[in-house]
Order: structure tokens, then C-alpha cells, then sequence
């Protein structure tokens, strides 16, 4: 068995797609995989009712896999929100028993059987780009600075863009907070400071963790990329494809959106007509008070 497991960080307002996507692992994945799951609370006292929405999916959907549910460790507690999701993720990382991690976001779907088996070591999956977008320039420059401030080195980093599902070396992660931030500071850190976990995570290991900035796991709609993806779409339905994962973001709410995603699940046969039909709902119920 290889040493790797799945990393899910999840909160309120992506309840929805993580019933979604707990649906997708369950079908897709096919070996039995460990799986670590966190929930970002805000307000735990608020929130038991999610809570136990997201222990209900797990018996439901994973049973036959290696789960285990976390709530967000009461040591971050100056951060909120994406800012704390990020440090959550960090956290998964530093306190796991196995050498790499793939991290997902709620809003990925598995909509091809898949195992770590595929996974090659020495040439990593990860989503490559041409860094053309101010923020992520902007970024990695931070990221850049930040490290030369701590340590007097320059270091160059990867061009791999922040998309889930990324593979992280957990003792890089490890390595890289406890360098940066000695004694768990990293932990207290505010929304102030943070701008991309994954982003520190690819300058700070420069060359030393092999990725395949070609090899994309996943397709989908996030940010401003649906436009140029909704035409390649025909390549989801090639066998040989190499994506795994449907990324459908809960800010994506036009019909358009939501007409490519249920062909994907009406072809490949992810979830009952029923779920869909409750995964809309909770859509509704949730993504309409956020903003």
C-alpha cells in the first residue's frame, strides 16, 4: 500500500458538495483508502447540525474506507473562514502518518474509478499554468520575500497553480512551517498574513519534489476557467482521458453550470436521481445565504 492519503477540509457552506462529493469517493474509489476529513467551524455551538450532517455522510458513503473525522483544532483560532481553511490543511498535513497527502476541496468530484496505484511518486500529477494573473504573480512574489526574510535563501518554487486535487510531501510541509515559524506559530497566524498555503508549499520545495505540471487531474468550473473549458469538454468522455475529478465551485449557480454537471453525473452514473435532486436542494438551502 502506498503511503499516501486523502486530506478533505470542509465547512458550512460546503455542505452541499461535500455530500456530492462523498457520493463520487464512495462509487469511485476502488481500493479501500484512508481518508482524513476536517470541519472548519466558525461557530461550533452554531453549527452541530452540520456537524453531524457531515458524520452522517461519512457512515453513508465511506464506510468502507479508512475514515477519520476532525473538527478544526481549537489552537487556530486567530483566522476565519479561507484563511483558516488553509491552516486547517497545514495542519492535516504536519500531524498525518503518511508521506503525502492529495488535498481536496469540497467542490471535487471523482467521476472515474481511481486509486493510488496510478499515482507516480517521482512525476506527481499537479495543475500547471503560465502564471499571467496579477494574483497569483503577486503571490508568489509574497511567498518568494517571505522566505528570504526568514531564511537569507531565494527560492524560485514551481509554476503549479492552486488547484485541487494537489499532492503535497507532508515532511516538506513539516520541514517548511517549522523553519518558518518554530514552536507551532504558524498556527496563531491572522487572516492578515495568509495569501496561499499551496503556493508557500511550491517555492519553499523549489526542485526537490518532482511535479508534472501536464498532468491535470481535474476539469471544471472555478474562478474564470469555465469559459475555456466548457469547449473541452468532449475530452471527459475520452477513455484515455487523465482527468478524475469534475470541479464545480458553489459560486457557479448559472443553469449553464449546472447543465454541464449533471450530464457529467447522468454519464458516468455518480449519484441516484434522488440525490441529485437533494444535492440541489442543500445547493439552495445553503449557497443562497452566502456571499
Amino acid at each position: 500500500m502506498k503511503d499516501i492519503e486523502l486530506s478533505i477540509v470542509t465547512f458550512k457552506y460546503d455542505i452541499p458538495n461535500t455530500y456530492m462529493q462523498f457520493i463520487s469517493l464512495g462509487k469511485n474509489l476502488s481500493t479501500r483508502t484512508k481518508i482524513t476529513i476536517y470541519y472548519n467551524y466558525e461557530n461550533e455551538k452554531d453549527e452541530v447540525y452540520e456537524i453531524s450532517l457531515i458524520k452522517k455522510y461519512i457512515k453513508t458513503f465511506l464506510k468502507k474506507h479508512n475514515v477519520k473525522f476532525y473538527l478544526k483544532p481549537a489552537i487556530i483560532n486567530n483566522s476565519s473562514g479561507w484563511h483558516s481553511q488553509q491552516l486547517v490543511k497545514w495542519y492535516s498535513a504536519y500531524n498525518s502518518d503518511c508521506r503525502y497527502q492529495m488535498v481536496l476541496d469540497s467542490k471535487n468530484f471523482l467521476f472515474r474509478p481511481f486509486s493510488f496505484d496510478e499515482i507516480d511518486f517521482d512525476n506527481l500529477p499537479a495543475f500547471g499554468k503560465d502564471i499571467t494573473d496579477q494574483w497569483t504573480r503577486e503571490t508568489i512574489n509574497h511567498c518568494q520575500n517571505f522566505i528570504f526574510e526568514k531564511t537569507g535563501t531565494h527560492r524560485r518554487g514551481q509554476l503549479i497553480d492552486a488547484i485541487t486535487p494537489w499532492i503535497w510531501d507532508t515532511y516538506k510541509v513539516k520541514e517548511m512551517l517549522d523553519t518558518l515559524w518554530p514552536g507551532n506559530g504558524w498556527c496563531k497566524l491572522s487572516d492578515d498574513f495568509l495569501v496561499s498555503e499551496w503556493l508557500l508549499y511550491i517555492t519553499w520545495v523549489e526542485q526537490s519534489v518532482n511535479y508534472n505540471a501536464n498532468h491535470h487531474l481535474t476539469i471544471g468550473m472555478w474562478g474564470n476557467i469555465d469559459n475555456k473549458v466548457l469547449g473541452e469538454y468532449a475530452n471527459l468522455f475520452k477513455k484515455n482521458s487523465q482527468h478524475k475529478f469534475w470541479t464545480h465551485h458553489r459560486m457557479k449557480n448559472k443553469q449553464q453550470h449546472f447543465k454541464i454537471t449533471r450530464r457529467l453525473i447522468k454519464k458516468f452514473n455518480i449519484c441516484k436521481d434522488t440525490e441529485y435532486v437533494h444535492w440541489i436542494t442543500l445547493r439552495n438551502q445553503y449557497n443562497s445565504n452566502f456571499s
